[in-house]
């Protein structure tokens, strides 16, 4: 299926036009057999003046094709679950930032590695009474003995 491109709907004082909107992304796409989802399609669009919108189409009787404003954060959330038309970093006109790897930032540049250290219970009290973590107290304890 292919939007309405006749559809036009004037909600909150501002209307919607399927034909001079932007299609950012749908979920139309070929899935070896038809481009329709159960006889429905949602297509996502930007308008000229930078508002976004849903238009649901459908070839259910008895239902319509519809037309939903949504605001920025629920259409960027709905991009995320159809097929793009645009990128995103165009389509929300935003920088997006690679990914990174899950938990802590590496310090010194590299992963480090997750050590046990058995100690008696004076030491782990003397290492608590350090300024910063008991890590940053043996690292500091590590470094200057390397560096002798």
């Amino acid at each position: 299926m292919q939007p309405n491109e006749s559809m036009s709907k004037v909600i909150g004082g501002k209307r919607y036009t399927v034909r001079t909107a932007t299609l950012i992304a749908s979920d139309c796409y070929w899935d070896g057999h038809n481009f329709e989802r159960s006889g429905r399609n949602t297509f996502l669009f930007r308008t000229k003046g930078g508002a976004f919108f849903s238009h649901h189409v459908t070839q259910w009787q008895g239902e319509f094709d519809t037309i939903r404003p949504l605001s920025r954060a629920e259409a960027m959330d709905l991009y995320e679950h159809l097929e793009p038309e645009m990128e995103y970093e165009e389509a929300f006109e935003v920088e997006v930032e690679e990914a990174a790897a899950p938990g802590r930032p590496p310090m010194y540049d590299e992963p480090m590695r997750q050590t046990a250290v058995w100690l008696p219970e004076e030491m782990i009290d003397w290492l608590k009474s350090q300024d910063g973590s008991m890590s940053d107290a043996i690292r500091g304890l590590i470094e200057s003995k390397m560096a002798e």
